[in-house]
């Protein structure tokens, strides 16, 4: 092929640069590659394969999530159980106190029974990761710890902003308050001349 537009020719399938010459000569039946041409029936085939892989693809994480969340379930049920199996015996504790009452026993008893009661549960907290929250009259008011749902006036050991009394203890699991203590708070009066 003789194109001299362009400043060459193209001989064997090859450009070569520069004046005219001779035509290339015809290329060789085995130079010629064939294009294969795809048959009809290969896209369908191949579409279904991809299809039935992402079909298999999806079904797997399904279950891979299901898994996943009957793992989550199975854990928490053992942990609720573990903690319950832990404060049974304190549950039967009470009923012993109970029992006591009902029968006339000794109040001297029974108190060192339940401060005993106490003393386990405590324990039982403790080792679950719940620990109280170290609140008493005269310390600053910590809103993260704190709840406050009483106001009082400031005494001369107790300034604004300062605990007076502590209703209910709060308790933290794992450094995190889950019920902050219930307080009553020392305040300056309300102005109500406005």
């Amino acid at each position: 092929m003789d194109d001299s537009r362009f400043g060459g020719t193209m001989q064997g399938g090859i450009w070569v640069p520069g004046g005219g010459g001779a035509a290339p000569p015809e290329p060789e039946p085995e130079d010629e590659q064939p294009v294969e041409a795809a048959p009809a029936e290969a896209a369908p085939a191949e579409e279904v394969d991809w299809r039935d892989k992402y079909l298999r693809a999806l079904a797997e994480y399904d279950n891979l999530r299901r898994r996943g969340q009957q793992q989550v379930e199975l854990a928490r049920r053992k942990a609720t159980e573990e903690a319950v199996a832990r404060i049974l015996p304190l549950l039967d504790g009470f009923d012993r106190a109970l029992a006591a009452v009902g029968e006339g026993g000794d109040v001297a008893a029974l108190r060192q029974g339940v401060e005993l009661l106490a003393g386990q549960f405590s324990g039982v907290l403790a080792d679950l990761g719940v620990e109280p929250i170290i609140c008493e009259a005269g310390a600053e008011f910590d809103p993260a710890y704190h709840e406050a749902v009483m106001r009082g006036e400031p005494t001369d050991e107790v300034p604004a902003h300062h605990v007076l009394s502590v209703l209910e203890r709060g308790f933290t699991l794992s450094g995190k308050a889950i019920r902050a203590a219930r307080v009553v708070v020392a305040a300056e009066p309300l102005d109500t001349q406005a």
